[in-house]
């Protein structure tokens, strides 16, 4: 009996497809003419996409999620912090401050550091660890972060790929459900039912090819017939691959070296305007396209550059440190030797006791900015300045010892990055002038300089 019932089922289902295969006919069986709905459903996904370039291209490669894409919309706050407006949209950061340590580099905010760690962009920048010749100035990543999306789903999530995707699947009801002209031409169109909709992307180096699947059945009112149609494309010359890879490869090298410009010119087959200081310090980098146009418009990709801090040359002693008796030591460490003596007064020339007149040679150490690296680095091409703490008009006084620590800064009036040098002075003595050694056993110590 189960049996009988199984195969009823099924001669009646195989009836049902045929009376629906004999109902609704494939595309080219059909006498009417299709092509101007196919090509009302292609200028609808075209119109589409334009839209989704547009806004991608404008906010640093990103689409929100109030837009139909699928990045989270940031609230005003974040404004300075992770876009900034301009010309309507908000236009995210591809470029942010170094955040993590890269190997050697350890690429961090200058004011977070103390005395033990390595200082930004890395402890004896530009010299490697033996502080000798020659000076790099690259090392990956360790002047910024590339918040770039990844161009294709494989990548990462946010990709271009999938963002434009989305967009298009969440924004083309806005055109492609009204058939209302054709309707007035006695077609119906309907969605075939318990289908969905399909969308892929490629991004090819020279163009865009994107392919929707969408089963929709088209009746002619007035014979009948009624066939579906499933299969749409468009493929405009946007050339975003190549775009991305150059957008993406100024972000590398600005990141990664402290000399690299980023300026307004042509180069790579496309055009770049810097605007300075948009907010606060902070600048727009703006790529154009001229070969790939939207609604006779040339393409355009904008990206925010936040502000770093400039990087300040490691101390290694310039000018000789002004004194053949003052050497480097170690680390930021200058020691200044003196020699202090006395003029023996009607006494036996090496005879300590009779020591009367007192003499400093010389009377200290002047420490002066030209001993200090004052080359200019910084990531966003800023001017910058110098400033000392304490001011370098203190001499270290030979007579007492003691140190002096001198505070280096290199600032671009917002941002800084700084080092601390100490210089110490020790004197060796006494001695007199007639060139004797130090007082014997036996002599009176005479007393230490006024």
């Amino acid at each position: 009996m189960v049996i009988v019932v199984v195969v009823l089922i099924l001669i009646t289902r195989y009836i049902n497809e045929k009376r629906l295969h004999k109902n609704v006919m494939d595309a080219s069986q059909v006498s009417f003419d299709l092509q101007p709905i196919k090509n009302f459903v292609d200028e609808c996904i075209y119109v589409t996409l334009n839209d989704g370039l547009v806004k991608l291209g404008k906010q640093g490669g990103y689409l929100f999620t109030s837009q139909g894409g699928t990045v989270f919309d940031y609230p005003d706050s974040y404004e300075g912090e992770v876009f900034v407006r301009y010309g309507g949209y908000k236009v995210i950061y591809n470029i942010l401050k170094p955040r993590f340590q890269v190997g050697d580099y350890f690429p961090s905010d200058p004011k977070y550091y103390t005395l033990e760690e390595d200082p930004y962009p890395w402890k004896t920048f530009p010299y490697g660890s033996n502080l000798n010749p020659p000076k790099n100035y690259q090392a990956k990543d360790a002047f910024g972060t590339n918040m770039m999306p990844p161009l294709i789903r494989v990548h990462g999530a946010h990709s271009v790929q999938e963002q434009l995707e989305t967009f298009v699947q969440n924004n083309l009801d806005n055109c492609i459900t009204d058939f209302s002209v054709f309707e007035e031409q006695g077609f119906n169109i309907n969605e075939k039912e318990d289908s969905e909709r399909v969308i892929t992307l490629d991004i090819n180096r020279d163009d865009i090819l994107l392919r929707m699947e969408w089963p929709i059945i088209i009746e002619n009112t007035i014979s009948g017939e009624k066939t579906e149609l499933k299969d749409f494309q468009i493929k405009p010359e946007i050339r975003l691959r190549q775009l991305y890879s150059f957008v993406n490869s100024l972000i590398e090298f600005d990141i990664s070296d402290v000399q690299f410009v980023i300026e307004s010119g042509s180069g790579g087959g496309f055009n770049v305007e810097k605007k300075t200081n948009i907010y606060n310090n902070d600048d727009l980098i703006i790529v154009t396209d001229e070969k790939s146009l939207i609604d006779g418009l040339p393409y355009q990709y904008l990206f925010m550059r936040k502000n770093r801090n400039p990087a300040l040359e490691f101390f290694i002693g310039k000018n000789g440190l002004g004194d053949s008796r003052c050497k480097l030591i170690s680390d930021r460490f200058v020691d200044c030797e003196f020699k202090w003596w006395y003029e023996p007064s009607n006494c036996g020339c090496c005879d300590c006791s009779c020591g009367e007149n007192w003499d400093l040679n010389p009377e200290g150490y002047s420490i002066k900015s030209d001993y200090f690296p004052e080359e200019e680095y910084d990531p966003n091409e800023d001017d910058l300045f110098f400033k000392y703490s304490p001011e370098l008009t203190e001499y270290i006084k030979g007579r007492s010892g003691g140190s002096v620590s001198v505070t280096q800064t290199v600032s671009d009036g917002k941002l800084e990055d700084w080092q601390i040098v100490t210089f110490y002075a020790h004197w060796e003595g006494p001695q007199n002038s007639c060139g004797c050694d130090d007082c014997s056993e036996d002599d009176e110590e005479p007393p230490l300089p006024p």
